[in-house]
């Protein structure tokens, strides 16, 4: 059996850095590849080390190009994307800062750049975010009140 080899050209990374995902992959806009986030540390443990998200694209879905990196000054980990009406790319993403909020932050151009991302309020027991939450963006997508919901 052949074996599958994934490659990730992203030049924030080198040898030894890791990856996680608890993120998600959705449709690119232009039907044929696929948008992924990963976050990522520059050191061995991720809760002692800077963490960012990383978006890449891949239309064959084994060499993975970057697109972006963001969340840096938030300590960004585990998020989530949805594809908005309108076309934009919402993302939630979980802050590892002692605080842990959620914050939400938006690509008009699938995924090279985002907006300044910005705090989600009033989630979980009195305001604070549980670390699933940011999956919340996969109920908002397939409800048929999204546009009540995160999502508008």
């Amino acid at each position: 059996a052949d074996s599958v080899v994934t490659k990730f050209s992203d030049p924030h990374m080198v040898q030894g850095q890791r990856r996680y995902t608890d993120g998600n992959a959705i449709r690119a806009s232009d039907g044929k590849g696929w948008l992924l986030t990963l976050y990522a540390t520059n050191g061995v443990h991720k809760q002692t080390m800077p963490l960012s998200i990383h978006v890449y694209y891949s239309n064959d879905l084994r060499i993975w190009q970057f697109r972006a990196r963001l969340g840096t000054q938030f300590l960004a980990s585990e998020n989530s994307m949805v594809r908005l009406k309108d076309n934009r790319i919402m993302m939630v993403f979980r802050s590892e800062l002692p605080q842990k909020k959620l914050f939400q932050t938006f690509s008009s151009n699938d995924g090279f750049t985002w907006s300044e991302p910005s705090t989600l309020s009033g989630v979980g027991a009195g305001g604070d975010p549980h670390s699933c939450e940011p999956k919340l963006l996969l109920v908002c997508q397939m409800s048929r009140n999204c546009s009540n919901f995160l999502c508008s």
